[in-house]
């Protein structure tokens, strides 16, 4: 009997509640058909009414509000009093959440002219969006313009920016780190560039390997910008920013551009790195430090290099500590000796440097090239710093 009573019990609150949210459900509908049929007054009573309505999910009220104003959007600069119940209803669809209304409150984001009803809309996405990738794709294309009119000059509004890269901050998806990376980048103001910087870290993933995703596939520009800021970065750890460093190093000797700035550019990243490199002693870096050495030396024979890259390269294969590097310095100091005995000009510098890195290596490969720049018609200095590295490299 008691079982039958509670079954029964529990029947009659179902069918309670069941009426409750029927009843629910007629409000909000008569509230709507009274927001279409009223006329401006009407409407913005209407949506203030609504607010006393505490336990009624109002959302779709607040929704079909948003839906009016897109197909009127001039009243917003028309009737202040409408932008205020817009406002308003933006705020509430936040509040509650009502997401059913994102594609609508996107929709206003991308007509709306008027600042600050942008500005409570891409607030409210920020809410409402999260894991709507087509939200979040349409909401990185809205950035990417407001970046290009900034670049060509036509000034955007800067709130609106501001507000947008915190939006795809909150809403963390990795499509936008590169956009927002490059609104970093931009230096819009001392403001925005910190908005973005604490955006980027909202992202999800790991920072390192979204900002490695700029380093290897964003515009040639943002790559070097994206290296230099992963490297300078103290939120990163020494083992990051290695990773880092041999990944950009690789990158940059492994890309082509026709354009002349670009190829400047990735030869910069080379010798950023190549100075990270040798600061590190990071010998698991030493194919391509080899790599970037011969690139170098053929650059400078046909004036792209400056003497200083080149000895960077040399000092650089200095560092890495073992036979590879000993053997590309020794056929190089070889080939130089060489070309000394023919009696052609050599570069000093470039003979000492790859002597001393040799003498640093210590490795007896280079022995036998050293020694023999001894008795070379090199200049008495280079004579002399031979004959030191030879008895270091003989007495080891």
């Amino acid at each position: 009997m008691m079982k039958r009573v509670l079954i029964a019990g529990c029947l009659l609150f179902g069918v309670i509640g069941i009426y409750a949210q029927d009843t629910k459900d007629a409000i909000v509908g008569n509230y709507i058909r009274y927001f279409n049929q009223g006329d401006i007054d009407t409407k913005i009573s209407i949506i203030e009414n609504s607010f006393r309505l505490k336990d009624v999910n109002m959302g779709p009220l607040y929704h079909e509000a948003v839906e009016f104003i897109i197909g009127n959007i001039g009243l917003l600069n028309s009737a202040p009093a409408v932008g205020s119940m817009i406002i308003d209803s933006l705020k509430k669809i936040e509040e509650i959440p009502y997401r059913e209304a994102r594609y609508s409150v996107l929709k206003l984001v991308q007509v709306d002219d008027t600042g600050v009803t942008r500005t409570y809309a891409l607030d409210t996405l920020a809410v409402i969006a999260k894991g709507d990738r087509n939200v979040i794709v349409q909401l990185n294309e809205f950035l990417d313009h407001q970046n290009k009119l900034f670049l060509s000059q036509k000034k955007p509004d800067l709130h609106i920016v501001d507000t947008c890269i915190r939006t795809l901050g909150e809403l963390g998806d990795k499509s936008s780190f590169s956009r927002i990376f490059t609104s970093y980048t931009l230096k819009y103001s001392v403001h925005i560039t910190e908005t973005a910087r604490l955006a980027l870290f909202k992202i999800e993933g790991s920072f390192k390997d979204n900002l490695l995703a700029v380093i290897e596939t964003g515009p040639i520009p943002d790559r070097r910008k994206a290296f230099e800021f992963g490297i300078d970065l103290e939120e990163l750890s020494d083992s990051e920013k290695r990773d880092i460093i041999i990944r950009s190093f690789k990158m940059a000797l492994t890309t082509d551009s026709v354009v002349t700035e670009e190829q400047k550019i990735l030869r910069e990243i080379r010798y950023r790195a190549v100075r990270e490199i040798t600061a590190y002693k990071m010998s698991e870096a030493t194919d391509l430090v080899i790599r970037h050495f011969e690139r170098t030396r053929q650059d400078h024979l046909v004036g792209r290099d400056t003497r200083p890259h080149l000895i960077q390269a040399i000092d650089c294969l200095g560092s890495m500590g073992n036979r590879k590097a000993a053997k590309t310095l020794a056929d190089y100091l070889a080939y130089m000796n060489a070309i000394t005995e023919k009696k052609q000009v050599y570069d000093e510098q470039l003979v000492i440097a790859a002597i001393n890195n040799l003498a640093k290596l210590k490795d007896p490969i280079g022995i036998d090239p050293v020694q023999y720049a001894v008795f070379l018609d090199y200049s008495e200095r280079v004579k002399k710093t031979a004959q030191e590295a030879a008895d270091k490299l003989i007495g080891m």
